[in-house]
């Protein structure tokens, strides 16, 4: 058998190609890697306890819901209706905070981050913009 320059080279990229395949799809598996389900999460607002359930459904956010909350009403009402409905559309925690409910719209991001977590997810994933 016969070994030329040309095998040689073949099968170093055939190898190659192999790697870089499996290392990108684990690189890849644990990106958005929740566990789909409900999670209740309670946080601290401006006025008290923020309650909220965080749902996935495959990797994704699929709903915010504030369950129970003694926030300041109409002040607070874009940070507890509108800033989950456009996290759960963008599928990220890169959205805008809501001006003039600053810390409920903290304490919404951090809820969700925490439902992240207890989904076994990496929050960091979902921080970048969509």
């Amino acid at each position: 058998m016969k070994i030329t320059l040309k095998k040689i080279l073949f099968t170093g990229y055939a190898v190659l190609a192999l790697l870089l395949a499996v290392f990108t799809a684990a690189g890849c598996a644990g990106k958005n890697a929740v566990k789909d389900g409900d999670y209740a999460v309670s946080v601290t607002g401006h006025n008290g306890p923020i309650e909220l359930t965080v749902s996935f459904s495959t990797k994704k956010i699929s709903a915010v819901t504030v369950t129970k909350e003694s926030e300041t009403d109409v002040l607070s009402d874009p940070a507890l209706v509108d800033l989950p409905k456009k996290i759960v559309e963008a599928n990220s925690l890169a959205v805008d905070s809501v001006s003039g409910a600053t810390v409920t719209s903290s304490a919404v991001k951090y809820a969700v981050r925490q439902a992240i977590a207890q989904a076994g997810g990496n929050p960091a994933d979902f921080e970048k913009p969509a």
